[in-house]
């Protein structure tokens, strides 16, 4: 029984609370549930590098407007930001180039009610189409199988640029030297006794290449030395924290060259990472990928002779 009673109790209270919420408070009759009308003629007024201009023909309400609700979206996703109810006008500074928008226009009364969307329109910032300017290329130094280069900085209009060496006409693949200078570069494993034309080119964050740079004949001195130094031994890791590992080895011996004049290639899962010169040991390998990497170690004298590869290890598993 009491059970029964206090599910009747609950459907009284239930009935209660209904009528009470459905009541028609005072005033309420005049409420305003009129929505603005809809903002017209949506459009660009305006694209710059990095801006993009918008103008709407204004809505009315008999209430007053509260505000204009700009939306956006884009492939970050959608969000709605708002606006003056005074003002028919909105630049968004996306600070990109290339970007592109979509955007549509909502009205909100003092009452909360909104209007119907605005047209949509679409709009792109200005691609960035200018390359940067050509560098001046200088030849500083050439072993039997290297060329030191170096050249000024060129100037583009969206930011500093990076730089490609290119030798013979063919793009140079770099691997990071200890203490390597933004413009200079040293081209390894070049062939003793033979010249080469050498030319660099600076390209923007857009993929825009600068004309050449004048073009420099580089000739490597002759060489006699035929034999590579001894393989690296020893190789082990010393330091493995987060993502970065250090590596120390017992140092090559060359015929020919002294000690402080062997190159070391750090081979990381079977690419060349990164060169030092005269040193067993602190290589710092920061790895942003996930899993296993292997690491091993080859000397090369300043003939260009290549030694095997030194033992292999492997860091535990990275988790970055």
């Amino acid at each position: 029984m009491m059970r029964t009673w206090a599910r009747a109790a609950v459907c009284v209270a239930s009935a209660a609370l209904l009528v009470a919420a459905t009541a028609v408070p005072a005033g309420a009759a005049g409420r305003d549930r009129t929505p603005p009308t809809t903002p017209g003629n949506l459009r660009v007024t305006g694209v710059t590098a990095t801006t993009i201009s918008l103008a709407w023909d204004a809505s009315s309400d008999a209430g007053g407007l509260n505000a204009y609700i700009v939306y956006q979206s884009s492939n970050a996703g959608e969000w709605g930001l708002y606006h003056s109810p005074t003002s028919t006008t909105e630049t968004d500074n996306i600070g990109v180039r290339g970007y592109t928008r979509t955007y549509w226009i909502v009205a909100e009364d003092r009452a909360g009610n909104r209007s119907a969307p605005s047209n949509r329109v679409t709009a792109t910032t200005t691609p960035d189409t200018s390359p940067p300017t050509a560098p001046a290329l200088t030849v500083t130094g050439v072993t039997q199988s290297t060329a030191a280069l170096s050249w000024t900085a060129s100037t583009d209009d969206a930011g500093p640029p990076a730089y490609r060496v290119f030798v013979n006409g063919a793009p140079w693949q770099f691997f990071a030297p200890s203490g390597a200078a933004g413009l200079s570069r040293t081209v390894r494993h070049l062939t003793p006794g033979t010249t080469y034309t050498v030319t660099v080119r600076a390209a923007d964050a857009a993929g825009n290449l600068s004309p050449p740079s004048n073009a420099a004949t580089v000739t490597t001195q002759p060489s006699t030395d035929t034999s590579p130094p001894t393989a690296p031994s020893g190789l082990r890791i010393t330091q493995d924290s987060g993502c970065d590992v250090g590596l120390v080895w017992t140092a090559s011996s060359d015929d020919v060259e002294a000690a402080s004049a062997i190159e070391y290639e750090i081979v990381v899962n079977g690419g060349i990472q990164q060169i030092f010169v005269g040193v067993s040991s602190g290589f710092a390998y920061h790895s942003n990928v996930n899993g296993l990497n292997t690491f091993a170690v080859r000397a090369v004298d300043r003939s260009g002779n290549s030694s095997a590869l030194s033992n292999a290890v492997t860091s535990p598993f990275q988790d970055c």
